[in-house]
Protein backbone atom coordinates (compact mmCIF):
# COMPACT_ATOMS: atom_id res chain seq x y z
CA UNK A 1 0.00 0.00 0.00
CA UNK A 2 3.01 2.50 0.85
CA UNK A 3 4.26 1.72 -2.80
CA UNK A 4 0.99 2.42 -4.42
CA UNK A 5 0.63 5.59 -2.40
CA UNK A 6 4.76 6.65 -3.41
CA UNK A 7 3.77 6.05 -7.02
CA UNK A 8 1.03 8.52 -6.89
CA UNK A 9 1.35 12.26 -8.64
CA UNK A 10 2.32 14.54 -6.20
CA UNK A 11 3.77 16.86 -8.49
CA UNK A 12 0.43 18.58 -10.42
CA UNK A 13 -0.39 21.68 -8.82
CA UNK A 14 -4.09 21.67 -7.26
CA UNK A 15 -5.55 23.85 -9.58
CA UNK A 16 -4.01 21.94 -12.67
CA UNK A 17 -5.41 18.90 -11.64
CA UNK A 18 -7.08 17.21 -14.42
CA UNK A 19 -10.68 16.52 -12.81
CA UNK A 20 -11.91 13.84 -15.82
CA UNK A 21 -8.93 11.60 -14.81
CA UNK A 22 -10.66 11.18 -11.37
CA UNK A 23 -14.29 10.53 -12.07
CA UNK A 24 -14.62 7.21 -9.71
CA UNK A 25 -13.38 9.43 -6.41
CA UNK A 26 -15.82 11.52 -7.34
CA UNK A 27 -18.58 9.15 -8.36
CA UNK A 28 -18.52 7.22 -5.06
CA UNK A 29 -18.27 10.29 -3.20
CA UNK A 30 -21.88 11.28 -4.74
CA UNK A 31 -23.19 7.83 -4.33
CA UNK A 32 -22.03 7.05 -0.85
CA UNK A 33 -23.54 10.56 -0.24
CA UNK A 34 -26.73 10.10 -1.44
CA UNK A 35 -27.41 6.43 0.27
CA UNK A 36 -26.12 8.19 3.52
CA UNK A 37 -28.52 11.16 3.56
CA UNK A 38 -31.88 8.48 2.44
CA UNK A 39 -30.57 6.23 5.93
CA UNK A 40 -30.48 9.18 7.87
CA UNK A 41 -33.64 10.02 6.57
CA UNK A 42 -35.29 6.81 7.28
CA UNK A 43 -33.85 6.66 10.63
CA UNK A 44 -34.66 10.32 11.52
CA UNK A 45 -37.92 11.17 9.61
CA UNK A 46 -38.77 14.03 11.58
CA UNK A 47 -35.31 16.11 11.92
CA UNK A 48 -34.32 19.48 9.65
CA UNK A 49 -33.95 18.02 6.21
CA UNK A 50 -30.85 20.26 5.43
CA UNK A 51 -29.14 18.75 8.84
CA UNK A 52 -30.10 15.38 7.46
CA UNK A 53 -28.65 16.21 3.83
CA UNK A 54 -25.46 17.92 5.27
CA UNK A 55 -24.66 15.19 7.67
CA UNK A 56 -25.35 12.76 5.24
CA UNK A 57 -22.59 13.94 2.21
CA UNK A 58 -20.11 14.27 4.89
CA UNK A 59 -19.95 11.11 6.53
CA UNK A 60 -21.24 9.59 3.14
CA UNK A 61 -18.75 11.56 1.51
CA UNK A 62 -15.90 10.31 3.33
CA UNK A 63 -16.78 7.07 2.47
CA UNK A 64 -17.15 7.66 -1.30
CA UNK A 65 -13.66 9.28 -0.99
CA UNK A 66 -12.24 5.85 0.27
CA UNK A 67 -13.93 3.57 -1.68
CA UNK A 68 -13.36 5.79 -4.55
CA UNK A 69 -9.71 6.10 -4.17
CA UNK A 70 -9.04 2.36 -3.62
CA UNK A 71 -11.14 1.78 -6.77
CA UNK A 72 -8.58 4.93 -8.77
CA UNK A 73 -5.39 2.99 -7.80
CA UNK A 74 -6.25 -0.76 -8.97
CA UNK A 75 -5.26 -0.01 -12.05
CA UNK A 76 -1.21 0.86 -12.69
CA UNK A 77 -2.12 2.55 -15.85
CA UNK A 78 -4.13 4.94 -13.51
CA UNK A 79 -2.17 5.61 -10.15
CA UNK A 80 0.95 7.88 -11.53
CA UNK A 81 -2.31 9.78 -13.25
CA UNK A 82 -3.96 10.08 -9.36
CA UNK A 83 -2.89 13.14 -7.53
CA UNK A 84 -1.90 12.75 -4.10
CA UNK A 85 -2.48 16.18 -3.17
CA UNK A 86 -6.30 16.46 -4.03
CA UNK A 87 -7.25 12.68 -2.88
CA UNK A 88 -5.28 13.30 0.77
CA UNK A 89 -7.25 17.23 1.03
CA UNK A 90 -10.49 15.34 0.23
CA UNK A 91 -10.17 12.73 2.80
CA UNK A 92 -9.16 15.18 5.34
CA UNK A 93 -11.36 17.82 4.83
CA UNK A 94 -14.61 14.99 4.72
CA UNK A 95 -12.89 13.34 7.71
CA UNK A 96 -13.01 16.58 9.64
CA UNK A 97 -16.45 16.91 8.79
CA UNK A 98 -17.98 13.10 9.13
CA UNK A 99 -16.31 13.73 12.90
CA UNK A 100 -18.71 16.93 13.20
CA UNK A 101 -21.57 15.06 11.62
CA UNK A 102 -20.82 11.60 14.20
CA UNK A 103 -19.80 13.41 17.40
CA UNK A 104 -22.70 16.42 17.51
CA UNK A 105 -25.30 16.25 14.68
CA UNK A 106 -26.42 12.44 14.43
CA UNK A 107 -26.80 12.68 18.57
CA UNK A 108 -28.73 15.65 17.91
CA UNK A 109 -31.37 14.21 15.87
CA UNK A 110 -31.41 11.26 18.04
CA UNK A 111 -32.21 13.48 21.12
CA UNK A 112 -35.25 15.06 18.81
CA UNK A 113 -36.46 11.81 17.53
CA UNK A 114 -36.43 10.66 20.93
CA UNK A 115 -38.12 13.92 22.47
CA UNK A 116 -40.58 14.39 20.14
CA UNK A 117 -41.68 10.57 19.95
CA UNK A 118 -41.97 10.80 24.29
CA UNK A 119 -44.06 14.26 24.06
CA UNK A 120 -46.43 12.93 21.89
CA UNK A 121 -46.84 9.49 23.78
CA UNK A 122 -47.87 11.34 26.52
CA UNK A 123 -50.65 9.94 28.79
CA UNK A 124 -52.84 10.09 31.74
CA UNK A 125 -50.94 6.89 32.69
CA UNK A 126 -47.59 8.17 32.56
CA UNK A 127 -48.11 11.51 33.01
CA UNK A 128 -48.66 12.60 36.52
CA UNK A 129 -48.81 16.60 37.01
CA UNK A 130 -47.90 19.61 34.89
CA UNK A 131 -46.77 22.88 36.16
CA UNK A 132 -46.53 26.12 34.79
CA UNK A 133 -44.61 28.37 36.52
CA UNK A 134 -45.54 28.35 40.43
CA UNK A 135 -49.15 26.86 39.23
CA UNK A 136 -49.59 23.06 38.95
CA UNK A 137 -52.18 20.73 37.92
CA UNK A 138 -52.10 16.91 39.42
CA UNK A 139 -53.39 13.69 37.94
CA UNK A 140 -54.34 12.85 41.74
CA UNK A 141 -56.37 15.76 41.96
CA UNK A 142 -60.06 15.24 40.19
CA UNK A 143 -60.15 18.47 39.08
CA UNK A 144 -57.54 18.81 37.54
CA UNK A 145 -57.70 15.62 35.47
CA UNK A 146 -59.99 16.55 32.89
CA UNK A 147 -56.64 19.40 32.03
CA UNK A 148 -53.78 17.02 31.48
CA UNK A 149 -56.09 15.06 29.53
CA UNK A 150 -56.22 17.99 27.30
CA UNK A 151 -52.83 19.05 27.34
CA UNK A 152 -51.83 14.72 26.18
CA UNK A 153 -54.41 15.04 23.37
CA UNK A 154 -52.55 17.80 22.43
CA UNK A 155 -49.22 16.62 22.86
CA UNK A 156 -50.16 13.57 20.08
CA UNK A 157 -49.93 15.83 17.47
CA UNK A 158 -46.52 17.90 18.39
CA UNK A 159 -43.87 18.66 15.93
CA UNK A 160 -40.53 19.73 15.83
CA UNK A 161 -40.32 23.04 15.13
CA UNK A 162 -37.44 25.75 14.34
CA UNK A 163 -37.97 29.46 15.35
CA UNK A 164 -35.66 31.36 13.28
CA UNK A 165 -34.83 33.36 16.24
CA UNK A 166 -38.70 34.74 16.09
CA UNK A 167 -39.97 36.80 18.56
CA UNK A 168 -42.35 35.42 21.49
CA UNK A 169 -46.18 36.45 22.72
CA UNK A 170 -45.67 35.21 26.04
CA UNK A 171 -42.89 33.23 27.93
CA UNK A 172 -42.92 30.93 30.75
CA UNK A 173 -41.62 28.10 32.36
CA UNK A 174 -43.52 24.22 31.97
CA UNK A 175 -42.27 21.02 33.64
CA UNK A 176 -43.76 17.73 33.00
CA UNK A 177 -43.73 15.50 36.09
CA UNK A 178 -43.59 11.33 34.50
CA UNK A 179 -44.80 8.58 36.02
CA UNK A 180 -41.60 7.10 36.26
CA UNK A 181 -40.00 9.65 38.67
CA UNK A 182 -38.51 11.91 35.24
CA UNK A 183 -39.13 15.27 35.02
CA UNK A 184 -39.25 17.38 32.08
CA UNK A 185 -38.31 21.37 32.29
CA UNK A 186 -39.18 23.10 29.25
CA UNK A 187 -38.93 27.04 28.76
CA UNK A 188 -41.53 27.37 27.05
CA UNK A 189 -43.21 30.02 24.84
CA UNK A 190 -45.95 31.18 22.13
CA UNK A 191 -44.23 31.99 18.82
CA UNK A 192 -45.70 35.08 17.21
CA UNK A 193 -45.61 33.61 14.03
CA UNK A 194 -47.96 30.93 15.70
CA UNK A 195 -50.08 32.44 18.48
CA UNK A 196 -52.18 29.90 18.63
CA UNK A 197 -49.60 27.07 19.22
CA UNK A 198 -47.54 26.09 22.48
CA UNK A 199 -43.40 26.09 22.01
CA UNK A 200 -41.20 23.91 24.54
CA UNK A 201 -37.60 24.47 24.32
CA UNK A 202 -35.12 21.47 24.99
CA UNK A 203 -31.25 22.23 24.80
CA UNK A 204 -27.85 20.67 25.35
CA UNK A 205 -24.55 22.29 25.13
CA UNK A 206 -24.09 21.60 21.36
CA UNK A 207 -27.79 23.12 19.99
CA UNK A 208 -31.11 24.22 20.98
CA UNK A 209 -34.15 22.58 19.84
CA UNK A 210 -38.08 23.03 19.91
CA UNK A 211 -41.07 20.91 20.29
CA UNK A 212 -44.43 22.62 18.58
CA UNK A 213 -47.54 21.85 19.99
CA UNK A 214 -50.33 22.98 17.83
CA UNK A 215 -53.24 24.59 19.19
CA UNK A 216 -51.22 24.56 22.65
CA UNK A 217 -52.36 28.08 23.19
CA UNK A 218 -56.05 26.79 23.75
CA UNK A 219 -55.04 24.62 26.80
CA UNK A 220 -53.37 27.64 28.32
Amino acid sequence: MIKMIRELDWKTPLMSVDVGRHWRIVLCVIIFAMLAAVLLQSVFPNTNPFLKLWTGCVTGGVIGVLVGFFWQIRSMERRNQTTGIVSSSLLVAWGSFACLGFLFLIPQMADEEAMRTKIRLLSIKNLKSVRIGSKAFDVENPDDVEIIEKFCHLARKAKLFKSSHEGSYKEFELSLKLADGEELYFPASIPKRHLSDLSLEFRSASYWTEILIPDGRSWL
